[in-house]
């Protein structure tokens, strides 16, 4: 079957899939249309089924007035249905680069099942909001159509290869529909939602999330993961809506594919990697994270990414290390590994030419100070000078470059303010080559007046704190109200 291992993956006991006011025959041709759409492989024919199947749904719905049906028939059939859309391993590819052209079709499949769902989903919550059957209709959809519910929401709800916009919007309409029939007011409150499991004729109970690791595991081991990018997708989709503590049971297995997607070469694999580790510090205790040197290994895979120079993968890259730290460093009186974090950016943005990773180095140095507090001042000297290098090249019309250079600036000064009277002829001269540049008519001419104003603020704010800190160079700037002396002050 598509997309689903039958070996090692734990069955839902099946119950009765009661849909409401579905009268005998109208039950039975949408059940028939459900199995034609599961058993057909064009993609075409199963498209026009399904819509022929939901709009049968919407059109008969209101008036249906018995539930005296083959419900189970049904259960199974949009469980296919469910299945059938679910993209299936590709077990003999060599190449793991994926285009469009390999999932052609598939998201005309996946929004006319998802349409399927609209219309009975819509059905179902009208019903329990009228009062009557609300037992009859949380069990509309079991155990296992739940699960296999989320799969196609978490791999449609976001854009992907053989996803669409429309099949997004559904996804989003689908899922708040769920969320109603439930009674929940997020995901994270349906995935904790207990679930029974049949196993070697054991029943037993288990969290919706745990039943999806479970099922899943087989196809993100570290031989298949590659060859299964919808189940990767669904993956990161569901580790996003997870919250604490529904993690802490799971990390070593999250931490083994979170890593697999790190260390691979593509751009798309690195983030989603990011992303999952990022969300799991966050969401698991420090404690945890550092049992069995958990966090240590994670550490070190993000350092070894810090020579990127691709930009989607830093900015993913650098609040994920930022987070890492801060357990690292947590319950201990230095901070080292803050410090080395800091010391390693500010030489690889001293080093940066391209403005792009220039922004995003600024943007994220001035978060690493805030977070560090005082003992950045370790670093002054240092991190005065990558600032010196940047203000004194111009970023195009929007300054952007600049405007952050100063924040980062103005950072350094509020948090490290004892350090700074000896390193007040450093920042002075900064601060006067910027104002004599944006003074000048070839900056006024070709930038913009919100950059002209940005970069005045920033340079305004800046002195202000250091007539505080330094109260010998108030002097300094009470002469630079006459621009005539900026000139002068500036060379001597």
């Amino acid at each position: 079957m598509a997309g689903h291992s039958n070996e090692s993956e734990p069955t839902s006991t099946m119950e009765p899939l009661v849909l409401p006011h579905v009268a005998d025959k109208a039950l039975s041709d949408i059940t028939a249309l459900l199995r034609e759409a599961s058993s057909t492989s064009c993609n075409e024919k199963k498209v026009k089924v399904l819509l022929k199947a939901s709009g049968l749904i919407q059109e008969l719905h209101e008036r249906f007035t018995s539930i005296d049906a083959d419900c189970v028939g049904f259960t199974l059939a949009l469980q296919h249905v469910l299945r059938s859309c679910v993209v299936s391993t590709f077990s003999n590819r060599d190449y793991f680069s994926y285009s469009y052209e390999d999932f052609e079709g598939i998201s005309f499949v996946s929004e006319a099942v998802l349409q399927v769902l609209v219309a009975v989903l819509v059905a179902a919550v009208k019903e329990k909001r009228a009062g009557e059957n609300v037992p009859q209709l949380v069990e509309l959809f079991c155990d296992e159509i739940v699960l296999d519910l989320l799969i196609i929401i978490g791999a449609n709800i976001e854009d992907s290869l053989w996803s669409s916009v429309k099949a997004s919007e559904l996804s989003n309409e689908v899922l708040n529909n769920v969320l109603k029939l439930f009674s929940c007011e997020t995901v994270n409150e349906l995935l904790c939602m207990e679930v029974k499991t049949a196993n070697h004729q054991n029943v037993k109970k288990v969290t919706l999330f745990s039943l999806f690791l479970s099922h899943s595991k087989d196809f993100l081991s570290k031989e298949q993961w590659q060859r299964n990018p919808y189940m990767c997708k669904v993956f990161c989709w569901f580790l996003s809506q997870a919250k604490f503590p529904l993690l802490s049971d799971h990390i070593d297995l999250i931490l083994a594919v979170s890593l697999n997607f790190l260390l691979d070469h593509q751009e798309l694999n690195k983030v989603q990697g990011l992303k999952v580790i990022h969300h799991l510090v966050l969401n698991v205790t420090s404690e945890e994270i550092r049992w069995y040197n958990r966090i240590e290994v994670v550490h070190q895979a993000l350092n070894q990414q810090l020579h990127s120079k691709e930009c989607l993968v830093l900015s993913e890259l650098l609040p994920t290390l930022f987070a890492s730290v801060c357990v690292l460093d947590k319950n201990t009186t230095s901070a080292d590994y803050h410090c080395g974090l800091l010391e390693t950016l500010l030489r690889n943005a001293d080093m940066e030419n391209l403005l792009v990773l220039r922004r995003l180095y600024m943007s994220n140095i001035k978060i690493l100070i805030q977070q560090m507090g005082f003992p950045s001042a370790g670093k002054l000297g240092l991190i005065l000078g990558v600032i010196s290098n940047y203000l004194q090249i111009d970023d195009g019309s929007s300054d952007i470059c600049r405007v952050k250079t100063l924040e980062v600036l103005q950072t350094i000064v509020e948090v490290a303010w004892p350090r700074i009277p000896p390193h007040r002829d450093t920042i002075l001269k900064c601060l006067l080559k910027v104002l004599v540049d944006i003074q000048t008519l070839h900056y006024q001419e070709t930038h913009s007046k919100e950059a002209q104003m940005q970069m005045k603020e920033k340079i305004n704010g800046i002195c202000q704190m250091l007539c505080k800190v330094c109260p010998s160079a108030t002097k300094c700037f009470e002469a630079l109200k006459d621009s005539n002396h900026v000139s002068h002050l500036l060379w001597t």
